[in-house]
């Protein structure tokens, strides 16, 4: 160890648009640099985390900062946060943590908690984790109700939009942006065309994923300015949403998964005939490696695996 007293600050926030308060990642590292120049500790390094949850058990940032701190070469004294809900929303995880920082000499600095080391101040440190892992424990249900409510009433919850749709802001409750599904007719073209190739090919015999995605990209087709793959090409194909509807699985209030009866079961412009998406699902399952071998599905004979000889002696003929 150096001379001198230094410290990493750790910074964490879930949503980087408090606009400058004290939860504002800005705001945290100026008061933890303030802390710092005040008791004359220099900042080695500042770990920062944007838009990640304090209850992921594993964080980047927060996983390197931990190790460093707690490493042979001992390069801090201090690890300095805004407060402990920054540090981590999880009991266990600020437990282990402030352990393994202790255990190594280094003792973690909360600016609104100022707390000292002897019991009565360990106890409290307890407390106020138990609490702000109930906090985290209240919103996650709270999120829960509201995506569930959101589904209900015919909303998109978020996440990766599936390719033939983008996501439009449809209602504005106070700051709360509703959005739904929308056709983007330019990759719906290419849906259809996908869903048309795996039924009938180019010469009314179905193609699999992989010739689909060879013809898709040396006709100059794009998935969003990538390649198609067979692995985007399946996506397609058994894509639920492309029939009109699909199924919102946002966990209960217990976290638990919805089964199937409890799914909310979402309206969405339809892009294929449901009748036409059964029988692509269907065929897929039909030309299945444990259904049909694969020297029969990719078999350029028209009649192949469907037309036999009588003899089971008999030579073909080619």
């Amino acid at each position: 160890m150096t001379d001198g007293r230094r410290a990493f600050i750790y910074l964490r926030v879930s949503n980087d648009d408090e606009g400058g308060n004290n939860a504002s990642s800005a705001a945290q590292e100026a008061a933890c640099r303030a802390l710092c120049e005040r008791e004359g500790i220099s900042v080695v390094e500042v770990f920062e985390e944007l838009n990640v949850s304090g209850r992921k058990l594993q964080r980047r940032q927060f996983d390197r900062m931990i190790a460093l701190a707690t490493s042979p070469a001992r390069p801090v004294h201090f690890v300095v946060v805004y407060m402990l809900s920054r540090f981590t929303r999880r009991l266990l995880t600020q437990v282990t943590a402030e352990h393994k920082l202790t255990e190594a000499q280094v003792k973690l600095i909360s600016v609104i908690e100022s707390m000292g080391d002897d019991p009565n101040s360990r106890m409290m440190r307890g407390f106020i984790a138990v609490m702000n892992e109930k906090y985290a424990s209240d919103a996650s249900t709270f999120t829960c109700r509201d995506r569930r409510g959101n589904a209900q009433s015919g909303y998109w919850n978020g996440g990766p939009v599936p390719f033939g749709y983008e996501s439009r802001v449809a209602k504005v409750d106070g700051r709360k942006e509703r959005k739904k599904l929308f056709v983007r007719e330019g990759e719906a073209e290419i849906v259809r065309l996908v869903v048309q190739l795996a039924c009938f090919g180019l010469t009314g015999q179905p193609m699999g994923t992989r010739a689909i995605a060879k013809y898709l990209n040396d006709n100059g087709y794009s998935f969003r300015g990538r390649k198609f793959y067979h692995s985007n090409v399946d996506g397609i194909l058994t894509r639920e949403h492309y029939a009109g509807s699909y199924r919102d699985r946002t966990r209960d209030d217990h976290g638990a998964v919805p089964s199937a009866a409890d799914e909310i079961i979402v309206v969405c412009p339809k892009i294929i005939e449901p009748d036409v998406m059964a029988r692509v699902a269907a065929i897929r399952s039909k030309a299945a490696p444990r259904v049909t071998p694969p020297r029969i599905t990719n078999s350029p004979v028209l009649l192949g695996g469907l037309a036999t000889c009588g003899h089971a002696d008999a030579t073909p003929a080619w």
